[in-house]
């Protein structure tokens, strides 16, 4: 019943009323912090990982984090952080399970800004806990972060500058507009 009420707030808040959801800012989009705010108090039972946190994990001790995209693959094959297990969105908990041993590991979720990850997060937090995973927190500011501080991303031809925008909209969110691509 706790996750059918959740995904009835973040109903309300993407599509909402008036203004609801992402902040009504410079046309009708908030920014990746009002977002990742808004995140936060829609479900205050996920842990979030800032950038600057996951970029020196990976630096110091990539074997200890398990990362998770939760983008359809269209938005994955443009680009993701190097080492990304790609996860549907609408996954069951236990399909992350059959991705990798999560034993002993932390698991951070990404998508684009962070929305779509945070509902997978919390729906499979105890899933992935239960498996033995140390933590499960979601990526703030999701891709569109990541890309932004000028974190490497890459494809399947290796590293790239390019990023899926999601849409016209959300892409909006992306500084260098002129890396926004459809396709790799």
């Amino acid at each position: 019943m706790k996750f059918g009420l959740t995904i009835i707030i973040l109903t309300t808040l993407l599509l909402g009323c008036g203004n609801a959801g992402p902040q009504n800012v410079q046309g009708g989009i908030g920014t990746l912090r009002t977002i990742q705010s808004d995140i936060q108090t829609a479900l205050p039972d996920l842990s979030h990982i800032s950038r600057a946190d996951l970029d020196a994990q990976l630096t110091s001790a990539p074997n200890t984090v398990v990362i998770l995209d939760t983008r359809p693959a269209a938005e994955f094959n443009v680009s993701h952080i190097e080492g990304a297990n790609r996860i549907d969105p609408d996954a069951a908990p236990q399909s992350l399970l059959s991705l990798t041993d999560v034993r002993g590991k932390d698991v951070v979720l990404y998508c684009s800004v962070g929305w779509r990850s945070s509902l997978l997060g919390q729906a499979s937090k105890d899933a992935l806990l239960a498996a033995g995973a140390t933590s499960v927190r979601n990526l703030e500011g999701g891709l569109f972060g990541w890309h932004n501080d000028g974190r490497a991303v890459v494809n399947h031809d290796g590293p790239t500058h390019f990023i899926h925008p999601y849409d016209d909209k959300w892409g909006q969110l992306i500084k260098n507009t002129d890396a926004a691509r459809y396709t790799p």
